[in-house]
């Protein structure tokens, strides 16, 4: 009997800790919803909306590219353990189907936030070009598409997602605003990219993406087309080239070192506060843009 009582004892504190140990789990599920984001700026939405609610775990390493981007096992993993996936869409994600059947669960929102966004086709990307987020305006839409996924996985934050998205969207405004005031002050109106990221920026702040350095990223360019960047750059008089981080500056460094224009950089994806990120942008486009010295005419 006294076996038999001892047993019933144990029994009862294992199954009183498994309870009591999954309730704790769904009560931190609730205060802390575990977010997946493919790149630095939908993570950085994901955080403004979500606030303390929220847990965003970037997929993208900072400093890497979409273009060349693969998945690893732990993602795999991660993922299994997120409500929510966070994707850009647009072909910027071409992993993204591996990584969702790997889940295969129920529990996982998946939302691609540029779906109901108006694509720019062009030849150098097969489904359109994916790099809306670098409009502040259709970069809007896609916290508002985050917003609403976050009120469907926990309708009981709603309202304080709600008011978050508000307060950024305004933000956001602001951005727009800026830009536009420093754009009336630009002389020139010609970028000269690493790769075609700019066009949504340069069409919604009447700028010209005149030319770039790579076409197709993940393949080199062939010489004659870098003697068309080079072309382009004295033809429109180009006081700078841009390059980013996500790609190796050599053949950025080699075009400027042949045409005499400075080397600036524009980041797409940033490190994770997408307003910083965008404004450091605006400052390296007005060195380029604003009245100054011209590059050598060689």
């Amino acid at each position: 009997m006294q076996l038999q009582a001892r047993f019933y004892v144990i029994f009862l504190v294992a199954v009183s800790v498994l309870l009591f140990g999954g309730c704790q789990k769904q009560k931190t599920d609730s205060e802390s919803l575990r977010i997946l984001a493919s790149i630095n700026p939908l993570a950085d939405f994901a955080r403004q909306v979500g606030g303390e609610r929220v847990e965003v775990v970037v997929l993208i390493p900072t400093g890497a590219s979409p273009h060349t981007f693969e998945l690893t096992p732990k993602m795999m993993v991660s993922a299994s353990h997120s409500r929510l996936l966070i994707l850009n869409g647009i072909g910027l994600e071409p992993w993204a189907d591996d990584l969702i059947d790997a889940v295969s669960s129920d529990s996982l929102l998946v939302v691609e936030t540029a779906s109901d966004i108006e694509i720019l086709m062009d030849d150098d990307h097969a489904a359109g070009n994916p790099h809306v987020w670098l409009n502040p305006r259709l970069a809007r839409q896609q916290v508002e598409k985050i917003a609403a996924a976050l009120q469907q996985i926990s309708p009981a934050d709603s309202a304080y997602f709600a008011i978050n998205a508000q307060n950024y969207l305004a933000l956001l405004d602001t951005l727009d605003i800026d830009i536009r005031k420093h754009a009336q002050k630009w002389t020139h109106r010609s970028l000269i990219c690493v790769h075609p990221a700019w066009e949504y920026f340069t069409r919604e702040y009447s700028l010209e993406l005149t030319q770039v350095v790579l076409p197709n990223p993940g393949s080199e360019p062939s010489p004659r087309h870098l003697q068309q960047v080079i072309q382009a750059i004295r033809r429109v008089q180009a006081r700078a080239i841009f390059s980013e981080p996500q790609f190796s500056p050599a053949l950025v460094h080699t075009i400027a070192a042949e045409t005499g224009v400075r080397v600036l950089t524009l980041d797409p994806l940033g490190t994770g506060d997408y307003l910083a990120l965008m404004r450091q942008n605006l400052a390296n486009i007005d060195q380029a843009l604003k009245e100054g010295p011209r590059c050598q005419t060689l």
